[in-house]
């Protein structure tokens, strides 16, 4: 099959997955193919290592380039018997992101300053997690008849995502308005500003959400499948330098 119509053929099947993911799909590929011989069958792992080699970013935004060319391998395995060639070459090391994670007392100084529709949106994604774009997504038929939980797609993946009592008492402040990602960050921007907190987004409070479930205890492999990652690894990746200091004292227990 020729490189081009391959490609064509993955960005119309992508069509299912987000507005953003369709975008980050569309440029990485595309951006690839200029790499490529003129048929998919030639391409070799070889082609994939000399690209990502060649982009001057970040190894962390290699992999999530990585990510796009897996997916279209995954497509030209399952629906074309292609040879799935990216699976042989593996993630580039990183250092752990630096993840903005809130604090308890700048959560608090945000809700002290929200108006109630305000409050109601801010605690209902730092008890859900949800990322900016499922919040927009977010409508009724997600929601379970009982309002214990919510059914999400989000990156082309359907996960289930409990309701607490406390995202019970938002849900319909929050089902009655329709969102766009500009208008929750400019909120998130003007609110940061009234409670004098630095680097407040959306984004924040999914982090919040997820640092709070592994500190209680939440198994990490619960907490991947809430949160829409790919695997446990993910998970464990992103957030477990936050809680290193949560270790301390760990091995007391075998003193002696």
């Amino acid at each position: 099959m020729p490189t081009k119509r391959a490609i064509q053929r993955f960005l119309a099947y992508a069509s299912r997955f987000s507005v953003n993911t369709q975008k980050h799909y569309r440029a990485t590929l595309w951006r690839f193919y200029k790499n490529l011989p003129d048929y998919i069958d030639e391409v070799t792992p070889e082609h994939i290592d000399i690209f990502l080699g060649g982009l001057k970013m970040l190894n962390s935004s290699k992999n999530t380039v990585l990510i796009a060319i897996r997916s279209f391998y995954k497509y030209l395995e399952d629906y074309h018997d292609l040879p799935n060639i990216a699976e042989k070459v593996k993630d580039l090391p990183q250092n752990p992101p630096r993840q903005r994670v809130i604090s308890e007392d700048e959560y608090r100084k945000i809700l002290a300053v929200c108006e109630p529709d305000e409050k109601a949106i801010i605690t209902f994604l730092a008890n859900t997690g949800l990322r900016v774009q499922e919040l927009c997504d977010l409508s009724p038929s997600c929601v379970s008849p009982d309002r214990c939980y919510m059914t999400i797609l989000g990156k082309g993946k359907r996960r289930s995502v409990p309701l607490n009592e406390t995202a019970r008492n938002c849900l319909d402040i929050v089902l009655s308005k329709s969102y766009k990602r500009d208008h929750l960050y400019y909120m998130c921007k003007i609110l940061s500003r009234r409670a004098a907190i630095i680097r407040f987004g959306p984004h924040s409070l999914r982090h919040r959400f997820c640092t709070a479930l592994l500190k209680k205890n939440v198994p990490i492999a619960i907490v991947s499948k809430i949160m829409g990652h790919s695997s446990p690894i993910v998970t464990m990746k992103v957030y477990c330098h936050i809680l290193l200091p949560d270790t301390l004292g760990a091995t007391d227990c075998l003193d002696g």
